[in-house]
């Protein structure tokens, strides 16, 4: 698929959209790229590409950089626009934004997001939780609650009681008496049926919310292989009463499956109720299917460094799965690329670049770009094996790639 038919079909899907003030969704993009003459392969790759772009602005989402997040999501838009990660996504950059810079178009496309997302997903507990910290309810000082003391007489035969006041909950108190801290809260977890490891979870406190942050370290076991995990995350009080009930996806669907030993991480980060102190993890949905008696090699991808790096950091990467298509002078690559870290240190940052080669192993057009491990979440181990998503689509023809590590820590 050439630039030009990518550009006609994004134009005809915004231009349905626009017409008929509704989300576009599979059929009808289908329908889109039929009229146009696309194959099914063009419009695969046209879903791919959205994914690559979606990867990439969470990954800039995830460290505030607003700008190049919405440039990437905006991208990712074009391509999936019936897509609730992404109009998520969106607004959170959107809000994110708005909060560093108060410019109240950003405040504006932040709720024009959320309202969308849950267009899509009327109960999107993330889009429900966002909105109520845009446009908060004033709140209230306090609740009356009348107390009759039973059998209680006076004269004239009225009943006497006693009024008591409840008052709101209130978030922590910071210990130094300032009006922003991180204060930990207190991570209790179900057997989960996989090993997961948290970081501790942390209460950030503000005079606007108290959010939540945690993260942590899914290792796949059994003989399965995982293809959706979510977590349910109970929002307790002091006392252990639940105030509210979320979710993360330790492993999501729209990523590669893991085998048995693969890791993943993941992250969160969302507003909560005032009253909430402790965080109690549940196994909640889980999609497996039979894993292979074994698995080979895969296809091997060289690995350079765009500068020099401590001995003790090494990688090693292969294809578990790559497949490969030219079209009017250009070449698509889609396929599973897993990472190893095989050296002794510890890799607490790593973006690598996929350079396509020619047959002579000259690099053909730019490389794409993907985020491995996140600075923000659990460090790769020595040993430990992920796996991303790889995309490559460039004019020329590529006979091989080979990965750059671009930034590595």
């Amino acid at each position: 698929m050439t630039d030009e038919e990518l550009a006609k079909y994004v134009g005809a899907v915004e231009k349905v959209r626009s017409a008929r003030s509704e989300v576009v969704d599979a059929a009808t993009r289908r329908k889109i790229a039929e009229e146009l003459g696309m194959s099914p392969e063009d419009l695969a790759a046209a879903v791919a590409a959205g994914e690559a772009a979606l990867t990439r602005g969470e990954g800039l989402l995830a460290r505030s950089t607003w700008d190049e997040a919405l440039r990437n999501l905006g991208e990712a838009e074009t391509l999936l626009p019936d897509d609730t990660r992404v109009a998520h996504a969106l607004a959170r950059a959107s809000w994110g934004r708005y909060r560093d810079g108060r410019v109240p178009a950003d405040r504006a496309r932040a709720l024009a997001e959320c309202r969308r997302c849950l267009e899509l997903e009327p109960r999107h507990q993330g889009a429900l939780a966002l909105i109520a910290e845009i446009e908060p309810r004033p709140k209230r000082r306090g609740r009356r609650t009348l107390v009759v003391a039973a059998g209680l007489l006076v004269a004239g035969g009225a009943g006497a009681g006693i009024v008591t006041y409840v008052a709101s909950p209130k978030p922590p108190r910071c210990p130094d008496g300032s009006s922003y801290c991180a204060v930990p809260a207190e991570l209790r977890a179900d057997d989960l049926g996989d090993a997961i490891v948290f970081a501790p979870a942390v209460l950030q406190v503000s005079p606007r919310d108290l959010r939540l942050d945690f993260s942590g370290r899914l290792t796949h076991r059994g003989a399965t292989e995982l293809d959706l995990f979510r977590l349910g995350v109970r929002l307790l009080d002091g006392e252990g009463r639940e105030v509210a009930r979320m979710s993360v996806d330790a492993q999501p669907e729209f990523t590669p499956a893991l085998r048995p030993g693969d890791t993943r991480t993941f992250y969160l980060s969302e507003v909560v109720p005032a009253a909430t102190r402790r965080v109690g993890i549940i196994a909640g949905e889980r999609r497996t299917e039979p894993a292979a008696s074994a698995y080979g090699a895969g296809q091997p991808v060289p690995v350079s460094f765009a500068a020099a790096v401590p001995s003790h950091i090494s990688l090693r990467a292969a294809y578990r799965e790559r497949n490969s298509r030219v079209h009017d002078g250009k070449t698509a690559v889609e396929g599973i690329l897993e990472l190893e870290n095989s050296g002794q240190g510890v890799v607490r940052e790593l973006e690598i670049l996929l350079q396509g080669l020619d047959t002579g192993g000259e690099p053909v057009g730019e490389p794409s770009r993907t985020t491995v491990v996140y600075p923000i979440m659990p460090p790769m181990l020595p040993g430990e094996r992920r796996t991303v998503k790889a995309f490559l689509y460039v004019a020329g023809q590529v006979a091989s790639e080979k990965v750059i590590v671009g930034k590595v820590q």
